[in-house]
């Protein structure tokens, strides 16, 4: 792929390990397909996904240390912290808001742009994390890109409460101007 800069996606990866250490393959693979594809999947039914929103931020009491994470390999798009929501630095609705206009930026690929861009990655994914093969997933990858959820480990470890919006987006439309 013309646009894809391998010392940005080795930064990103490696900022993933920093941050995750247990990190297990399938959420690689998840931070690699969400950098690809974007939000658009959570937003085809705007409603429920406000309504899903609103109920993540109102259960959760326990959130990761960052605000946002860098995921932006080839996209320039970061995991943004409902913690923000929680303590109130960002509204539900200008966060919202903000995943929306994230989704008319998505530069949309077809299967075969994501084929290569993911076995230019995926030689560093499996330097860094030395991963047992997990064939199942392998297949699905190989065949038709799967949306996966975090693995059990990950989720036990971490709090995953987030949201993908571009780098962009979150700078016009929040108070960040750090990224």
């Amino acid at each position: 792929m013309d646009n894809l800069n391998l010392k940005k996606a080795k930064k990103v990866l490696l900022n993933e390990k920093n941050l995750h250490p247990l990190a297990a393959f399938q959420d690689y693979y998840k931070l690699i397909y969400q950098d690809f594809f974007g939000p658009a999947h959570i937003l085809q039914d705007e409603a429920k996904a406000l309504g899903y929103l609103e109920k993540e931020v109102r259960n959760t009491n326990k959130f990761e240390n960052y605000e946002f994470q860098d995921i932006g390999i080839l996209n320039n798009f970061v995991r943004v912290n409902l913690k923000l929501v929680k303590e109130g630095k960002i509204t539900i609705e200008r966060l919202f808001a903000t995943l929306k206009n994230s989704v008319n930026k998505i530069n949309y690929a077809t299967n075969e742009k994501w084929k290569q861009y993911w076995s230019q990655l995926y030689p560093i994914v499996q330097k860094i994390g030395s991963f047992e093969p997990n064939k199942k997933l392998f297949k699905q990858i190989k065949n038709n890109p799967p949306l996966v959820s975090h693995s059990k480990i990950y989720k036990d470890n971490y709090q995953p409460h987030y949201r993908i919006i571009t780098a962009n987006e979150f700078k016009r439309t929040t108070y960040c101007n750090t990224i």
